[in-house]
């Protein structure tokens, strides 16, 4: 039997046979949404055994046009995964601060947010200032929330930290098990 993750969130677990596992990633430009592909790919490769994965991918940028702000609001509630991709020492655009505040605001699926920072200024305001808020908006809106600063482990999406198996466990840690029966 093959499993699809679904949270049923009034039960607030997992449920067998439910809908694709969504993950909506919202990038700021070419490389950081690159680093949002290979984070997906790291997901999917662990758990693509567990569930079918489905995503979407949103420039931060054309949040700034109405039709298309509430097009990505609607796929953000609908996201089981959401992940943020920025550079470091970029300031968090005004746009993708209403999106986050709007479909923070409203019933949705996800079960944590993910940010991912790549580049030089780890440190920077603009950077901390970027990181608190997406931590703040994650705890406002009840989801985990993961954060990684650079891409220093050569390539792995989350570095050498303890972010990707933290994550993985996090989507899977009520998850059935798979059982072996002659009808399965």
């Amino acid at each position: 039997m093959r499993y699809a993750i679904n949270l049923n969130s009034s039960a607030g677990r997992w449920e067998p046979g439910g809908a694709d596992f969504n993950v909506l990633m919202a990038y700021e430009d070419l490389e950081s949404g690159k680093r949002a592909k290979r984070t997906y790919d790291f997901l999917s490769s662990h758990l693509g055994h567990e569930c079918r994965f489905a995503s979407q991918m949103w420039k931060l940028e054309v949040l700034d046009i109405p039709q298309l702000l509430e097009a990505a609001i609607q796929d953000a509630t609908m996201a089981d995964l959401i992940l943020i991709s920025l550079r470091n020492g970029s300031a968090l655009p005004a746009s993708t601060g209403r999106w986050i505040d709007t479909w923070s605001s409203r019933p949705r699926n996800a079960l944590a947010l993910v940010a991912l920072f790549h580049g030089m200024g780890e440190n920077s305001p603009n950077t901390i200032e970027a990181r608190n808020y997406l931590a703040r908006a994650a705890q406002r809106g009840g989801l985990e929330f993961f954060a990684h600063p650079d891409d220093a482990a050569g390539g792995h999406p989350f570095g050498v930290n303890q972010a990707a198996p933290a994550l993985v466990g996090t989507l899977t840690r009520e998850m059935p098990a798979s059982h072996w029966g002659i009808n399965e």
